[in-house]
């Protein structure tokens, strides 16, 4: 009897998604009535999918808050875990969905769950959004002519996609993911095998049937390869992909400072700590969020925090980007931090460049003695600073100074 070899097991072979229920298809898609019928009919709002994602879940990573209050209503578990560990409340934070906080927390969602080695905080979560690290894409049912899609690499960390309207069965299988990793001008497409980034695998396996079977054809998200419409190269906007097949718009969705400021609010740690990426400060600056930063730093995040002997200011240093590292060194960020590699952060940037140009006009100009007493001082409140400046007895001049406002 001959020996054949066995077929190599992906998921997409039996149908990864056969476990999704329809609950979890109608909150994912936001069809409110629908859900509304299947709750009525009796059906499990708690029923979980592969790699236990439940239909809260789904709902949050897509930002659905009406069918978030449907499901919540009906008795959804408020902190169900993913196979990750991640919590509904993690994924409308990594979504940038304010309602879909808002309601979570109103429903008494854990602000501060217990981490591991594969689950981020709610916190990071916020400050990821908008960056290279996180984009939520979705392209329309029309879309026909993409066999693949590619994830972003930002310092060598993979962008998590999620992917609305586009067919879910192509499938590489558990624990690959397919990375368009950036040289210059040239795009190299590559599959690589999953390593326990945060969160990489939280919803859905991206799938890369296309690769194995030989097709050329990969649909390339390249900045420059598309024009913004909106609020900034990182902000909320639409972005017009330039391509040649004239695929429809995708549509980035970036997170929101006002979410991370419900979290400090709510008492986020501002300091908990991610294995892979640091404080929410490192993952903020990483992905040049400033404004999230900036509420992090208001509200006393220590700005030399290190991972690994790296501070946030190596992260603004190696992104290029001036806004971050003034507002850093102006809350008492050190210039002269070395990380692992013995590299101070204006050793990430090229000289004559504006950041080079900024980081070297503080290390010729110290701060001066009112900078340094206010970094001294709220250095020494932490968080407590806020409060405890505002009910200080001087001139409205001077708390707004130590306010940063």
């Amino acid at each position: 009897m001959e020996v054949v070899p066995a077929k190599p097991y992906f998921f997409g072979d039996i149908g990864f998604w056969a476990e999704r229920t329809d609950v979890h298809k109608a909150a994912a898609q936001g069809q409110v009535p629908e859900l509304q019928r299947l709750i009525q009919s009796g059906a499990s709002v708690n029923m979980v999918a592969v790699d236990s994602i439940t239909p809260l879940h789904e709902a949050c990573i897509q930002g659905q808050a009406q069918c978030v209050r449907l499901l919540l209503d009906a008795g959804a578990q408020v902190d169900a875990r993913n196979v990750d560990g991640s919590t509904p409340l993690c994924d409308a934070c990594a979504a940038g969905s304010l309602e879909c906080v808002k309601l979570l927390l109103e429903h008494g969602a854990t602000i501060n769950p217990a981490l591991t080695s594969r689950t981020t905080s709610p916190l990071h979560e916020a400050c990821m959004g908008g960056g290279a690290s996180f984009q939520l894409l979705s392209m329309s049912d029309e879309t026909e002519n993409v066999k693949s899609f590619a994830f972003l690499v930002s310092n060598m960390m993979p962008t998590r996609v999620y992917m609305r309207g586009l067919g879910l069965g192509l499938g590489l299988g558990l624990g690959y993911t397919c990375m368009c990793v950036f040289r210059g001008e040239n795009a190299t497409c590559a599959v690589c095998h999953y390593s326990p980034l945060p969160s990489l695998f939280i919803i859905i396996i991206i799938i890369h049937c296309s690769l194995i079977i030989g097709h050329a054809l990969c649909s390339k998200v390249v900045m420059g390869e598309y024009s913004l419409r909106g609020n900034g190269m990182y902000g909320q906007g639409e972005l017009a992909l330039r391509s040649a097949d004239s695929r429809p718009p995708v549509r980035v969705t970036s997170g929101n400072p006002d979410c991370v400021q419900l979290l400090i609010t709510g008492g986020a740690h501002l300091e908990a700590y991610e294995l892979y990426s640091g404080t929410p400060l490192h993952v903020a600056c990483a992905n040049e969020q400033v404004e999230c930063a900036k509420a992090l730093l208001k509200a006393g995040a220590k700005v030399n925090a290190a991972r690994l002997h790296e501070t946030a200011l190596h992260h603004a240093a190696r992104v290029k980007n001036v806004d971050l590292v003034e507002m850093l060194v102006e809350f008492g960020g050190n210039l002269y931090a070395r990380d692992n590699l013995d590299k101070k952060p204006i050793d990430y940037t090229k000289p004559g460049c504006p950041t080079a140009a900024c980081l070297q006009f503080y290390e010729s100009t110290p701060l001066s003695l009112q900078q340094l007493s206010r970094v001294s001082l709220r250095t020494a409140l932490g968080t407590r600073a806020l409060e405890a400046v505002s009910k200080l007895s001087v001139p409205s001049r001077i708390i707004k100074y130590l306010s940063y406002c």
